[in-house]
């Protein structure tokens, strides 16, 4: 969860309920939506953004390659 600190707070929200990091169960981005008073678009956006980032953090970049031997 340490490289979820290059996310924007929002956008740390929505991942960590997305996918349950957090130790709960992963939520939908309607049910995130819902939580947050936001609409669903604007937890899709914020996934998206913050996909992005992390797709592109050299430190995820390495830990994918370590566990898949590339």
């Amino acid at each position: 969860m340490q490289r979820l600190g290059i996310l924007e707070p929002s956008e740390r929200r929505v991942v960590i309920r997305r996918w349950g990091l957090d130790a709960s169960p992963p939520l939908t981005r309607a049910e995130i939506a819902s939580q947050l008073q936001v609409s669903a678009e604007w937890v899709r956006q914020l996934e998206n953004s913050a996909l992005a980032k992390l797709r592109n953090d050299e430190g995820i970049a390495q830990a994918y390659r370590d566990h898949h031997g590339a």
